[in-house]
């Protein structure tokens, strides 16, 4: 049988063939390569550049109005105003009847703590004390989005300008026990604050609240420091989402105890156990944890925002509160100093974010909030914010997470 054999000159033809053809796509996976980076890099650049312009008009304002406060490129400033600050109150809240029941659960605790026994219940009393908790079914929508970490940038500083005060630093003790009499308080100085967190592009403002002032709650009643899972609350408590944005009672209601005799079936996991992922995801099944709350309420009965003295009261009574603020782009790129923006909104219940309510300063006129948008933001992610600016306070919440005593 006769072989087919391929002649040298058509091997030489086809090699030749193949590694022209092979040259070429590299050559244009290259330039393709390239073209991607090109325009990513394009894209990165136009949005630095819009922000510079951005930050150059809003430390223009500051200057004109000559507000007490610095601004400058933060770690915020690469997300929209609406991937931040995604809290939205109840449109109704029956502030009696949730500080009814708070009232009524903290003094059973009580009796509880002071006997140092089990508190025994009727079968009425404990149906009393059972809450709803919401259900664990369908998914919720996937949103997530990130842009380029533009917090690093240093061409751009911050503005002094007559009216910038610039705030005293952390204090290493506080003068004496918490009383509404002290000019000036902070909770970081007890070492009941637990670290700044960073949502990232996820509208979970409320649950990173509700976790701060969990966690604080937690280190109040066991001097011991705990990391909650934020996304945990995304996936499971439906208190609120990503991309619908959420209320920091909500979650609180959905760690509660069933009673002070029953754990319940509902509460907050460890960081561990759920690391947070920044965007909505299906709730899987969790072993019940001690991280539970055995009351929490408002501070302030009926619609209205609470006074300063009531705020200094629940600091000192139950330590860092969960608040609301209104987020502006001012906000967005605090660098320092007291934030005394004169915002301007439909009414004082006007509210889009979630933050920290931990300290205050009378010399300051202000409080001290905790906010998560990393230490990046802000005075290593906190704010001195005037009493009376951005209808802070409005929902000022309080909790009292569960002792393990």
């Amino acid at each position: 049988m006769k072989k087919n054999i391929i002649p040298p000159g058509k091997i030489l033809l086809l090699v030749s063939l193949g590694s022209f053809l092979f040259s070429t796509l590299y050559v244009h996976s290259q330039e393709s390569m390239k073209d991607i980076l090109q325009k990513q890099k394009d894209k990165n650049n136009k949005e630095l550049t819009d922000l510079k312009e951005k930050l150059n008009q809003l430390q223009q304002e500051v200057k004109d109005k000559n507000y007490s406060f610095k601004v400058a490129m933060t770690e915020a400033m690469k997300y929209e105003i609406s991937q931040l600050a995604s809290t939205k109150a109840p449109r109704s809240i029956d502030y009696g009847k949730v500080n009814k029941e708070a009232e009524k659960r903290l003094k059973m605790e009580g009796k509880r703590k002071k006997q140092k026994k089990k508190v025994k219940f009727t079968s009425d009393e404990i149906e009393e004390m059972e809450e709803i908790i919401f259900s664990d079914d369908d998914p919720l929508p996937d949103e997530y989005a990130d842009m380029q970490d533009y917090s690093e940038d240093d061409s751009y500083q911050q503005i002094e300008d007559q009216g910038y005060i610039e705030p005293p630093p952390p204090p290493k003790k506080n003068e004496s026990k918490c009383n509404v009499d002290l000019k000036v308080w902070d909770w970081r100085a007890e070492g009941k604050v637990t670290p700044v967190r960073q949502q990232g592009s996820c509208g979970s403002c409320w649950a990173f609240t509700a976790t701060a002032a969990f966690e604080s709650s937690y280190l109040i009643q066991n001097n011991k420091t705990i990391d909650v899972s934020e996304q945990h609350l995304v996936n499971c408590s439906r208190a609120g989402s990503c991309a619908d944005g959420g209320w920091p009672g909500n979650a609180f209601e959905f760690m509660l105890m069933k009673s002070t005799t029953s754990s319940g079936s509902k509460s907050g996991v460890d960081e561990s156990a759920e690391p947070y992922k920044g965007k909505d995801l299906q709730c899987k099944p969790y072993k019940t944890t001690s991280y539970q709350t055995v009351a929490w309420g408002y501070v302030a009965n009926g619609n209205r925002t609470p006074t300063v003295k009531e705020v200094k009261q629940a600091l000192c009574k139950y330590g860092p509160l969960a608040s609301a603020v209104y987020v502006t782009p001012h906000f967005q790129a605090y660098a320092g100093g007291v934030f005394n923006e004169k915002v301007k909104t439909s009414s004082p219940n006007d509210v889009n974010h979630a933050i920290t309510i931990v300290g205050w300063d009378d010399k300051l006129n202000s409080y001290l909030i905790k906010n998560s948008w990393s230490d990046k933001w802000g005075i290593k992610g906190y704010m001195w914010i005037d009493y009376k600016s951005a209808n802070i306070g409005y929902g000022t919440m309080w909790v009292v997470a569960r002792s393990e005593k």
